[in-house]
Parts: structure tokens; sequence; C-alpha cells
């Protein structure tokens, strides 16, 4: 009966210190594998300005390029975003970035990161968006604030990108944090301009505004 009882007791022991202790190899931060880079292309991109009020001028969605300026601002949405949810990590050093590409030369690009600010919208847009409304239906589409409904206090600034010195990337993880992972909520981004700057339009083979993540 002693050696039974002290078998026990070390069986015990051992299994405290497993709890106490460090967590099996691979378990410590919830994900056995490396974060795995993530690229997918904004596929609903439409820029609005005041002296455009037609809903489908062919000047202001599928371009090569846009012209952004305090007169002119980008909607950006990626329509899969909600399914990958629950796939994108945000643990350690992990984020949730839009990157776009600047026109120009390296000092443009350094310009449009001071000026550029990347906003999470507070509601949903369609393609048919213009400077006056989020949509074509009705007085209901009409956005409560000309320009675009977005959450001022949810603006990313950008910093020029250390491998691509043309590209400029802005960490939009709690616009992530607060909009598709805590309300189930895709309305997307908007890019504003303090000053008039050119970026690579959707229709860009390479250069295309992208949405980044780590799976």
């Amino acid at each position: 009966m002693r050696k039974l009882a002290n078998a026990k007791a070390v069986f015990w022991f051992a299994a405290g210190a497993i709890v106490a202790g460090c967590a099996p190899i691979g378990m410590g931060s919830g994900y056995e594998d490396p974060p795995k880079p993530m690229i997918y292309a904004f596929d609903i991109v439409k820029r609005i300005e005041p002296g455009v009020t037609a809903e489908a001028d062919p000047n202001e969605f599928k371009q090569d390029v846009y012209g952004l300026g305090p007169q002119a601002r980008l909607l950006m949405r990626f329509k899969d975003l909600l399914p990958h949810v629950s796939d994108v990590r945000i643990d350690g050093d992990n984020k949730v970035q839009v990157q776009l590409t600047v026109v120009g030369d390296a000092a443009d690009a350094a310009a449009a990161a001071d000026a550029i600010s990347v906003c999470a919208l507070t509601r949903h847009f369609m393609m048919f968006a213009t400077w006056d409304a989020a949509h074509q239906f009705g007085t209901t589409g009409r956005w409560k604030t000309p320009g675009g409904d977005f959450d001022r206090a949810e603006c990313a600034k950008g910093t020029v990108s250390d491998k691509d010195k043309q590209a400029v990337v802005f960490d939009v993880t709690q616009w992530f944090i607060d909009y598709p992972k805590a309300r189930n909520a895709n309305y997307g981004l908007i890019a504003t301009s303090a000053k008039p700057v050119e970026i690579a339009g959707d229709t860009s083979g390479s250069a295309y505004p992208r949405l980044l993540w780590s799976e």
C-alpha cells in the first residue's frame, strides 16, 4: 500500500509540474506553424469626387491610376474578407495592412505617406457610390457626410515600405479588430489625402491596392 501511495504522489507531482510549467512545444502562442503571408487585391474600388455625379462614370473605377486629394477619395473593399477572419493572425508582430503604390519617385512616395490616411468606413457602399451617396437606392443611400462616412478615430497613417520604395503601407489592424472581427462587418476602407497624389489602380498588373495579413 505504501508503494501505491508513493506512486500516486509521484504522478500528481509530475502532473502539477506540467500544468505549472511550460506548455508543450508549438502550443505556447496557440499556433504550431510560422506565419504565412497573404496578399489580396481590393476587388471593389471606386473613386469619388464632388464634380462627378454620374453613378457609373467610367473614369472613377477600373483604372490603372487614381488621383487623390482633398476633393478626391478612394473607397476600397475586399468582398470575401469575412470568411478569412478566423484565420487572420494578429498575435505578436503580425498585422493587417493596406498597401498603396505611389506613381512617381521616392520623394513622391514620402510625400504620399505624409498626406494619405486610410480610414474605416462605417457603412456599406456600392460601385455606384458618389461623393454624395454610398449607393443609388433613394435618399437612404446618401452619406451622412458628403465624401463618405468614416470613423476618424480609425485612420492609419502610412510608411514607405522598406522592400518597395514606391509602396506605402498602412497598419489597419485596429480596423480589422473593431469591424470585421468584432462586428462581422466588412464596410471597407477609404483613402483620403491632404495633398494631390497619384496611386496605382486596381487594373495595374502588379501595383494594385491590396490588403496584407498572415495566417
